[in-house]
């Protein structure tokens, strides 16, 4: 929690001016009660009678000094309210800024699911805690010191009863320390988990629905809000049971306080002088003690508080900070080299190599290997195996990329092709550093690109994964997202490239078409087009297609290739495909298998010397069509 105080530092003069007002409000707090003891003890005593004029008087200047009270508190409200928004909309934009700069290995640390409630549901449990901090930390010490004070001034004797209320509030925050720090932490992983099954259901809505497996998802939710609820309402009965108690111990002590001076004053003979005086001043005296005395348990209550809302902020606090401080895998260079433009637009493998991280992320984000598994017995029964010197630890695995080396240019065609899990994807996705190499190296315009800026990197570079992405907005948002200051003419080129320029204009809306968050108005082909002509709008040194083309029917795909070889002469196009046809006319094809180059060359050259290409073609082509080609 103290890790994440830094960002108060611009709303430093509200706090101070916060607490200015908390002090001046508990100080008139403190001091009505004491004009209660003046109007009873005056009035009571006076001689004639004259109970009016004192009550007005006094009654005038409590009026006076409650109406200043709370103006005081709604002013403080406004300071605090202000200053928790302004707080937790720096922390969401600082959590925001810093997961655009994680790389995809860091965000598989957390989980997406995970980082939203991170940046939402955890942000506002530190802005209530902050709420709570700022209106009651100053008070409640306040209360305590200066309602025990004039207690012990009013009656030192009954004050003492005080003492023997700190016991019970101690083994009250110890429990709360101890019961509800691992509920709160184990309630923050149910909200991911829920989310993540929310996700889940309404990404893969039309998935669930073709295969009629709503009501399994239902269980899946259900099973999952039923955990939550269940931890939450656990929560919520023990904070439930707290104030009642708190309560009741408190009207104990009040009524042994009543009994305490009702027989006191019994004892008294009002016809005596003495006595009498003596028995009215002490009604006004009690008034006051009572009230410093509840104002002391009301300080000892709201401590309580502030104490039950402490765990729960702090395991927010402890995650958002996890995000926050998080050193990324991928870092840029402290010295960027600028790229070479004699060498612009040249991408090169040179011996490179990749191995996905062998470990598990915890709740925090941080790394934790995987611990081997234990052994059961030395002894192997008949027919069993002996595991001896196996570990589950994957960090003995083979490399998901292994030794592979290849140049491409600008102007050239580099299309790689392999069986489901090759490594192609994981390949590509080494160039734009969403994943860093662990072996060999890789350079763009010349350079290792871990020595190149990423302005200069994003720049030089145009991606499309595999699932297009399309942003909620019209389509002109999306194609100029890129692009802001793109031209009418290049927007209509790159929708002529992309085969996407007829379904675009054929529509009533034209560019001004509105699309859907996640772009379910759209087909999957006309989302892909949509996204190959935006990449194509940002004019970079190379354009990377990750199987973009796998939504399209063989006629688009061949005027698509077609159209690109045709206009964009001077880009280096590396296509990554499952379809044979898709790489046919490339001037490289590489084809993995297992993370290995095993073939590169011409389609040619591939079907007389690569076996693994071969037998891709003849699962995709009839012989005829082998021959014809």
């Amino acid at each position: 929690m103290v890790k994440l105080l830094k960002y108060m530092k611009p709303y430093k003069w509200l706090a101070v001016f916060s607490v200015v007002l908390v002090i001046a409000q508990e100080a008139l707090t403190l001091y009505l009660p004491m004009l209660t003891r003046q109007m009873l003890n005056d009035g009571l005593q006076a001689e004639g009678g004259p109970y009016a004029d004192i009550i007005w008087r006094v009654g005038i200047q409590m009026f006076a000094l409650t109406v200043v009270s709370a103006f005081i508190t709604v002013l403080n409200n406004h300071c605090n309210n202000k200053m928790a928004a302004n707080y937790t909309c720096s922390l969401r934009k600082e959590i925001f800024a810093k997961v655009q700069d994680l790389s995809q290995s860091d965000i598989n640390k957390f989980g997406v699911a995970s980082l939203i409630t991170r940046s939402s549901n955890d942000i506002i449990q530190v802005q209530q805690m902050i709420l709570t901090f700022l209106s009651m930390v100053i008070t409640v010490p306040i209360m305590l010191v200066g309602g025990g004070v004039m207690a012990v001034t009013m009656n030192p004797k009954l004050s003492k009863m005080i003492l023997v209320v700190l016991p019970f509030i101690a083994l009250l925050v110890v429990f709360i320390f101890k019961y509800f720090t691992p509920l709160f932490a184990l309630m923050q992983k149910k909200v991911d988990a829920l989310n993540q099954v929310v996700r889940e259901k309404l990404s893969g809505i039309r998935v669930i629905r073709a295969f009629n497996k709503s009501k399994d998802e239902d269980k899946r939710f259900d099973a999952a809000n039923f955990e939550l609820t269940s931890i939450a309402l656990k929560i919520q009965k023990a904070l439930a049971a707290m104030m009642p108690v708190a309560i009741f111990l408190a009207y104990i002590l009040v009524g042994f306080l009543l009994w305490y001076i009702g027989s006191t004053a019994e004892k008294l003979d009002i016809s005596i002088p003495e006595q009498k005086t003596q028995l009215l001043g002490t009604i006004g005296d009690m008034q006051a003690f009572i009230t410093y005395f509840a104002l002391v348990i009301g300080a000892i209550t709201m401590a309580a508080t502030v104490f039950a809302v402490i765990p729960k902020a702090q395991i927010s606090a402890r995650r958002i900070n996890a995000v926050l401080s998080l050193e990324s895998d991928i870092k840029e260079s402290e010295t960027p080299i600028a790229i070479d433009e004699s060498k612009r637009g040249v991408v090169e493998f040179k011996n490179v190599s990749f191995k996905y991280p062998d470990i598990i992320p915890d709740d925090d984000g941080k790394k934790k290997k995987k611990k081997p598994m234990k052994k059961k017995s030395d002894e192997i029964p008949d027919g069993g195996i002996n595991v001896e010197g196996l570990s589950s630890d994957v960090s003995t695995k083979r490399e998901d990329i292994h030794d592979v080396s290849f140049t491409c240019r600008p102007g050239e065609i580099t299309a790689i092709i392999g069986g489901t899990g090759s490594g192609k994807s994981t390949l590509i996705n080494l160039i734009p550093r969403m994943y860093d190499v662990t072996g060999g190296e890789i350079l763009v315009g010349g350079v290792n690109v871990k020595d190149l800026s990423f302005d200069d990197l994003n720049s030089s570079i145009a991606f499309i994964p595999q699932k297009a992405f399309l942003f909620s907005g019209t389509i002109e948002d999306n194609l100029r997202f890129c692009k802001e200051d793109a031209t009418d003419e290049e927007i209509d080129k790159a929708l002529e490239i992309a085969q996407a320029k007829t379904f675009v204009y054929d529509s009533d809306e034209g560019m001004q078409r509105m699309i859907s968050q996640s772009a379910t108005n759209l087909s999957g082909g006309q989302k892909q087009r949509l996204a190959i002509a935006r990449a194509i709008i940002k004019g970079a040194d190379v354009c990377i297609f990750d199987d973009s083309f796998s939504a399209l029917d063989l006629a688009t795909d061949a005027k698509l290739r077609r159209a690109i070889r045709e206009n964009m002469t001077n880009t280096n196009i590396i296509i990554v495909a499952q379809r044979v046809g898709t790489v046919l006319d490339a001037d490289r094809i590489i084809v993995l298998d297992k993370g290995e180059v095993v073939g590169m060359g011409t389609h040619k050259e591939l079907m007389d010397s690569c076996p693994t290409y071969r037998e891709i073609v003849a699962t995709q082509l009839s012989a005829e069509e082998v021959d014809a080609i």
